[in-house]
Formats: structure tokens, C-alpha cells, sequence
């Protein structure tokens, strides 16, 4: 939410109307549309935690809402100011899993191209091959370069502030890049002693090159981490513009990156007008409308030779998607704010919410290219089209109180009634409310001196969410036909068009989801505010939550749009804020952050106990299982008798579970963040550590460069790894102990890395500890005051500063930085590592001056 106007902050992925799979396993990770606002227009930001945010800005912020105040102008006589800042930063790759360089590509020592592993010989004894770090072959430093300029003036009755922005990035990954250019103007006119009106405008205009994730044939991280250490990757090309790759199926990640881009550009406008009326001290109406409106388009493209188009056939792609967005939002409010008596005060507001979303895509996609590097759809001979349009409203009658007795007792009260139209075109009613209880008990007793403040509070909420539009009914769309491995044949067909009944049943009857929030809190302060506790503590309830059940298929569907769970989510926030030193010259201030949340599934419809809802790459899948925090992995285990010990087949090796069971939890245990700020005269210095406890990891991407023998790990290939069980029942030894010697490699499919710690065993052994210690971020900075100097000077201050990111972590996570998504910023899957792309971390020298 920007100054009270709703910004569309969702992650657009461009799907055809035939997609299969997960859209989100392939291709590129997109961005959440929040990146489009600019850092230096934010004056402050708040966090709206929970249900009591949706009362203000409806059924979307049922979870709570960022709420962002931007900078405005000032008026006065000498009201005129100008800010120029221009920063710099170098980013550089974080963790990477650790490869061997000693063995070349092949199978049980031979060298041959016929084989993705490298068990080959070692790269020493190949004529003419040497050993190659493809980390330093493709990682390069990526930089970037923000300038933003600013201005601002106007006198007693108006002011304005106008200010222009430009970034420019370079990503640590060949060719990639992103672009954005802002102008943003705002006004504010006092037009009589009783009306105020103003407005903001805000033009931004993004651009992307991005790379491929790491989950498909032409990814940076599969294809580049498989990549046999003797083969070049920077020898990437053939006369002819196709590709040269070690494997046939494989693409070369520098030629991926170079000649596979994913290009996409934006152009948004978001503002608002409003009118304040005045008419007495205590009385305002304040009506506000505002929009967010935008475009982007995108084009990825697949070179002939790649094989990360659909068919996998080098045969090239190109794929075109366009999507409009709007969205409109007006308020209007009556606000009233008065001390009716010496012992009761009220602040109260009533008010109309009217909310208007808009959503127009089309992708066409063109297969089987003819001519090399002409990305138009003129050039394929297979074609393909969709579109899908979306659109909804919402209307609110709303209503907040508060009535303070003494400044010591404060009760607030506050209603709002929804109309959806995503439960059809009538739109349903539904209301939720809003109470909570404080009390300043430092007002109501005489403290010691150095108890400087204390206040009780509790409070209850209960808000609804709406169903994605068109849910409450079964439409008519273009069906297509899979094996759920090859890419969907679709209509029309040889010329035949035609509509079927969407496999997902609608339902007339869904309900909204609620969420019920009960919390309770204290706030403290001691020594004139130089120590500060604040605690809560809350208990959150979501029931007839919206999912689709699977359903048998003969019943003509596959799903059905249900209310169908109820889940819990009940922790603890602690801040804790101090200033062990203050001088005139020097302070120190220190903030600690502590949060737990505990997540636990306790029903499902149907009868149903447990329902997956993403599948990842081999058998792991997230899952909300009752009485299990949602999202929890299932996946196979090896097969254990009561003890623990471990099954072993007749052969003496341990056996993989036929049956999916929980492995992991990837929610973390607690959160703890602690920030530390110094000032010495015109010096600051600042450093914040991020510390999370727990939350597993599914390293696919260990697991299958155990298998490939490519990792560090495996190149201790001729040792034995000792695997103790017992025999299982069934076996000619059942029930007795032995311990099975396993080769690290012998090409067998049975040894050590491949079986036990490979792909070929249990998921299980992919799951590892995703918590870290690392060091956010970490600042210095110098402002000149110029103020101060005698005689006249142009610039009010001159402020030098250099700061890092993310430059130390300590994790047991042996992939890519934990803090990582395979499905990207769009989804609440978390704990899934198959072949991500690392992260980053930077050093920034910042420049600000004042004038």
C-alpha cells in the first residue's frame, strides 16, 4: 500500500493455456512487481502484522499489508531543497556446491560423450585435456549503478517535490541484466483555510534480461554443475551459430545464457488525487482515488540447437506474452476526532472502499524455427495461442472507533462488510471485525522515576479472503491431452476447434476463508526510553481454507474448488531496544528481534489426512498433513524396524521405503535478528546479523551430483563406506546384524554415492539443516555539514558512506545460499534446492549531497 493506494505486488509467470506442468519449475524465476518502486521516494514504512489490516484495504491484506508513506514536498519561505545520491555496488557469487576437477566425463573409467557423469578416467591421463573451473569460467562480477535526483519547494499554501531515478544492473550471470527508470511528481495545495487537495504521479519504466532456473535442460545450475571438468565451456559455438555441449541433451550454460534469453519490459503508472474538506477542528472528509496501471511484455527465446524448448528437439522456440494490468481503488472517509470531556475522547471514522482489478494476458508461442536467430512468429511453422481475461470488485462499507478514557484506557472497535465478485457477478456479503483493548498503566500509577512507560493490550480479529475469481463456477476452456511427461497436444487439431468442461469443479457454495487472530501484548520502556521491551503474543486460526481436493477421475474432473482445511499459526514476537551508551559526541543503540511460529494442519475435508500440493523433481513432495506444520516434506525413507536400524535386503543393502513419509520440515524453529548502531560525532556505523534456527533443505542438487560424480565429495572413489543394519524379514539371514562394506563408486548403481547417497536411494538423504548465521548487512558512514561553516555554500551536506550485504554466512547447508526458492518469489514453497541459482553478496560506496 502506497499513501493509502493499493500497488499490485503479485508475480506474473506468462502460461499458456496448455501448460502441463508447474510453470513455475521451468523457465525463469520472475520478479515480484514491488521492485518497481523506487528506495529513495520511501519517507517510512510500516508493518500491518495480521488480520487487523484487511479492515482498511479489504479481503487482500487478510494476512496483513506493507504500508509505505512516500516523500512529499515542504512550503515555507525557504522551503526549496534539492538531494542528489549516486551509489555503486559489486555483487559476487555466494555459496556454490564444492565440484571435483580430477575425473573426466564417462562410466566406470572410460572416457565417453555417451555418459551425462563424470566416473570417467582421471583428466591427467587424456591427451590434450586439462581441467577447468566452470565457476570461474562463467561467474563474472555483476554491478550496479543507481543515481536518483530530487527537488522539492513551495510556499505557504503548496508545496512540490519532483524527483527522477535511473538503476542499472548487471547480474553475476552472462547477458543478465535489469533496468529501471523512475519520475515521480507529488503536490499538495492548501486551496482554502478549510480544502486541501493533491496528488502524486509515478512513472516507472522496467527492463529484464533474465536467465534460465535451474530445474531444465537449458538451466544455468544443472546444466553448469554437470558440466564435466575437462570440457570448455567458453568454446560455445559452432560456425554455423549452433551450440557446442558435452552432452547431447544438455545445453552449454554459456551458450544458454547468451543466445536463451528471457527479455521482458514494463511500464507502470501509479498515483492518486485526493480532496481533504475541513469543516470544523474536529471534523474532516477525506475522498481519495488512485490506480496502478501497467504493461509488460516478454519474449523468450530458444536458439536452434537448444534444447531447452519444449520438445526438447533443438529445433528452436520463441514464446511472445503480453499482460495488462489495472487496478483502481477510491476511498471515502469521515473522520472525527474530539476530547469530548475532560475524561473521554473519541476518534472514530466511517467510510466507503471501492476496489476494481483488471487482468488481460495472451501468449503465443511459435515451434520449429527456420531461419537461425529470427525470433518472429512468422518464422515458426507450429503455432499456438491464448488468452485468459480477469475481473473483479470489491465494495466495502467500513467503520473504526476509539474511545480512550484518560489517555490510559483505549478501546478500539472497527467493521468492515465486503461484496466480492469472485463469488459470482451478484458479488457475496461477508464481515469481519476488529476489537482490541489497551491500557497505559504508567497513566494510572505513579511509577519510579526510571519506569518511563508500560501498556497492556489485547486484541481480536476475524477477516474473510476471497476465492480467486471465477472459482464458484465449472467453465468451458480449450482441453489438451498429456502423458504428464511429452508437451500437451491441444485444439484445435487438424483443424478441429473445440471447448470442454475444465477439469476442476466449480463450486456455488464456497465460502471465504477466515482467519481468526486473538493476540495479546505488552510494551515497556525504561530510563527516558533508553531501554524498551516489546512482547506479543498470538494465536491465529484459518479455517474453510481454499484448496483443490483431488477428486477420482471418473467423475469427469480431477479437482474440486472446496473449503477444505483448517490450520493454526500460534507464536511469540520479542523486540528488544537499548542505548547502553549516550554522550554528546557517541551512542550506541542496540535492537534484538526474536520470533516463533508454530504451524500445525489440524483438518481436511473429506476425510482427507493429508494433501499434496507440489511435486518436486524424483518422489519429494510439500504436503499439509494433519497435525504437521503445512508444508512439511514426504518422501521415501529407508526402510528401519523399531530401534531404528536399518532393513537390509539379501544382498546386505539398506532398502528404500515403497511408501511416502514425512522427511522435513522446512519452516524454521525461531528467528533472531540484532542490529547495532554507532554514532561518533558526523561517523555512524551499523552491522545487523540474521540468525535462523532450523528449517530443512531438499539438496536435489547434491543428490544428483552424487550420482553424476561431479562433487567434491566423490572423489574418493576406491574407499568403503561401512552401512550397519539388520536382515529383514524375508531374507535368508532375517533378524541378524551385519554390516555391508559399499564401494564409493564401482558403476554398479548399488555403490555409496550413487544408491546411498545418489538419486537411486531414499530422499531422506537430501534432507539438511537450513539455518544460518550471517552477517545482513553491515554500513559506514561520513556526513559533511556544511551548514555550520561560516560564510555562504551551495550544498547544505555532503554524506559518504560504503556498505555490504550478505558478506558472511555460516550455514551446514552445503548447496547454494539456504535462503533460496526453486519456485521463485510467486509461491509459498519453500525447502525445495534443485539446481537454483546462487545468490549474491555485495559491497556498496554511496554518495549523497544536499543542497
Amino acid at each position: 500500500v502506497i499513501d493509502g493506494v493499493i500497488m499490485d505486488n503479485s508475480t506474473n509467470t506468462p502460461t499458456p493455456g496448455d501448460a502441463a506442468f508447474n510453470m513455475n519449475l521451468q523457465g525463469v524465476n520472475e520478479s515480484n512487481r514491488a521492485l518497481d518502486i523506487n528506495p529513495d521516494d520511501i519517507e517510512s514504512v510500516s508493518i500491518l502484522k495480521g488480520p487487523a489490516a484487511a479492515a482498511l484495504y479489504g479481503s487482500s491484506a487478510a494476512n496483513g499489508a506493507i504500508v509505505y508513506t512516500t516523500k512529499r514536498g515542504r512550503g515555507g519561505n525557504k522551503a526549496f531543497s534539492a538531494t542528489f545520491s549516486t551509489s555503486m555496488a559489486a555483487d559476487m557469487v555466494s555459496n556454490l556446491p564444492k565440484l571435483q576437477t580430477k575425473y573426466a566425463q564417462g562410466a566406470g573409467g572410460v572416457y565417453t560423450q555417451a555418459s551425462s557423469n563424470s566416473w570417467g578416467p582421471e583428466i591427467s591421463t587424456l591427451p590434450g585435456k586439462t581441467a577447468h573451473d566452470v565457476y570461474k569460467d562463467y561467474f563474472k562480477t555483476g554491478y550496479t549503478y543507481n543515481n536518483n535526483v530530487s527537488v522539492s519547494g513551495g510556499n505557504e499554501n503548496s508545496s512540490l517535490r519532483l524527483s527522477a531515478g535511473n538503476t542499472n544492473q548487471t547480474g553475476i550471470v552472462p547477458n543478465s541484466s535489469f533496468k529501471r527508470s523512475n519520475i515521480r511528481v507529488t503536490d499538495d495545495t492548501k486551496i482554502t483555510d478549510k480544502i486541501t487537495a493533491g496528488g502524486t504521479v509515478n512513472y516507472t519504466n522496467s527492463s529484464a534480461v533474465r536467465i534460465q532456473n535451474g530445474s531444465n535442460l537449458a538451466g544455468t545450475m544443472l546444466t553448469l554443475t554437470r558440466t564435466p571438468a575437462e570440457f570448455d565451456l567458453t568454446d560455445y559455438q559452432n560456425a554455423d551459430g549452433t551450440q557446442k555441449t558435452y552432452f547431447s541433451i544438455y545445453d552449454n550454460p554459456l551458450y544458454s545464457a547468451l543466445k536463451n534469453p528471457y527479455t521482458d519490459q514494463t511500464n507502470r503508472m501509479v498515483g492518486n488525487v485526493y480532496l481533504d474538506y475541513k469543516p470544523l477542528d474536529y471534523l474532516s472528509v477525506n475522498w481519495k482515488i488512485g490506480t496502478d496501471i501497467y504493461n509488460t511484455n516478454t519474449q523468450q527465446v530458444y536458439a536452434i540447437s537448444s534444447m531447452g524448448n519444449d520438445n526438447v528437439d533443438g529445433l528452436g522456440q520463441v514464446n511472445i506474452s503480453s499482460l495488462a494490468v489495472r487496478n483502481i481503488s477510491s476511498n471515502l472517509l469521515v473522520k472525527f476526532n474530539k476530547q469530548l470531556n475532560p475524561d473521554f475522547g473519541l476518534d472514530a471514522l466511517v467510510g466507503y472502499n471501492f476496489i476494481y482489478d483488471e487482468s488481460n494476458s495472451i501468449f503465443s508461442r511459435g515451434r520449429t524455427l527456420t531461419v537461425p536467430d529470427y525470433y518472429n512468429l512468422n518464422n515458426a511453422s507450429e503455432l499456438y495461442s491464448s488468452n485468459s481475461q480477469i475481473y473483479q470488485k470489491q465494495n466495502a462499507a467500513l467503520a473504526d472507533a476509539t474511545v480512550n478514557f484518560r489517555r490510559m484506557l483505549y478501546l478500539n472497535l472497527t467493521g468492515r462488510n465486503e461484496w466480492n465478485t469472485a463469488f459470482g457477478k451478484n458479488g457475496k456479503s461477508f464481515f469481519y471485525p476488529k476489537a482490541d483493548v489497551s491500557w497505559v498503566f504508567t497513566e494510572a500509577f505513579e511509577m519510579p522515576v526510571w519506569f518511563s512507560f508500560g501498556k497492556i493490550r489485547a486484541a481480536y480479529a476475524n477477516t474473510g479472503i476471497a476465492p480467486s475469481p471465477y472459482s464458484d463456477r465449472t467453465y468451458y476452456s480449450v482441453p489438451f491431452f498429456t502423458d504428464g511427461y511429452s508437451t500437451p497436444n491441444s485444439l484445435p487439431y487438424l483443424g478441429q476447434a473445440g471447448l470442454a468442461q475444465s477439469n476442476v469443479l466449480g463450486n456455488p457454495n464456497i465460502k471465504p476463508e477466515r482467519v481468526a487472530d486473538v493476540e495479546g501484548g505488552l510494551n515497556l520502556s525504561f530510563f527516558v526510553n533508553r531501554v524498551t521491551v516489546d512482547f506479543t503474543y498470538y494465536s491465529e486460526t484459518s479455517s474453510d481454507l481454499l484448496i483443490q481436493v483431488p477428486v477420482p477421475a471418473s467423475t469427469g474432473y480431477l479437482a474440486h474448488m472446496v473449503n477444505a482445511g483448517t490450520m493454526t499459526n500460534k507464536g511469540i514476537e520479542l523486540s528488544l531496544g537499548g542505548t547502553p551508551i549516550k554522550t554528546n559526541d557517541f551512542s550506541w543503540v542496540i535492537n534484538l528481534g526474536w520470533s516463533q511460529n508454530k504451524n500445525k494442519v489440524t483438518f481436511l475435508a473429506n476425510g482427507l489426512t493429508q494433501f499434496t500440493y507440489e511435486v518436486g523433481f524424483g518422489g519429494l513432495s510439500s504436503v499439509a498433513a494433519i497435525d504437521q506444520p503445512y508444508g512439511v516434506f514426504y518422501g521415501s525413507t529407508w526402510k528401519r524396524n523399531g530401534n531404528g536400524d536399518l532393513l537390509l535386503d539379501a544382498s546386505g543393502l539398506p532398502q528404500v521405503s515403497s511408501t511416502s513419509s514425512f522427511v522435513g520440515n522446512p519452516n524454521p524453529k525461531w528467528l533472531m535478528n540484532i542490529n547495532n548502531t554507532f554514532n561518533y560525532k558526523a561517523f555512524s556505523f551499523s552491522f545487523l546479523w540474521d540468525i535462523r534456527k532450523g528449517g530443512d533443505m531438499w539438496n536435489g542438487t547434491q543428490q544428483s551430483l552424487y550420482t553424476k560424480g561431479k562433487l567434491a565429495e566423490t572423489l574418493d572413489r576406491t574407499s568403503t563406506h561401512d552401512i550397519s543394519g539388520i536382515y529383514d524379514v524375508g531374507t535368508p539371514n532375517a533378524g541378524q546384524a551385519h554390516t555391508t562394506k559399499l564401494p564409493g563408486y564401482d558403476g554398479s548403481g548399488a555403490d555409496y554415492y550413487t544408491y546411498f547417497m545418489g538419486q537411486n536411494g531414499a530422499d531422506i538423504s537430501a534432507i539438511q539443516d537450513g539455518g544460518w548465521v550471517r552477517l545482513r548487512s553491515v554500513s559506514i558512514s561520513y556526513r559533511f555539514d556544511l551548514t555550520k561553516k561560516e560564510g555562504k555554500h551551495t550544498f547544505k551536506y555532503v554524506e559518504l558512506g560504503a556498505s555490504g550485504r550478505n558478506l558472511f554466512l555460516k550455514t551446514k547447508y552445503t548447496g547454494v545460499d539456504p535462503e533460496t526458492s526453486l519456485t521463485g518469489a510467486g509461491s509459498n514453497i519453500k525447502g525445495f534446492d534443485y539446481f537454483n541459482n546462487p545468490g549474491t553478496k555485495s559491497v556498496f560506496l554511496n554518495l549523497k549531497v544536499g543542497i
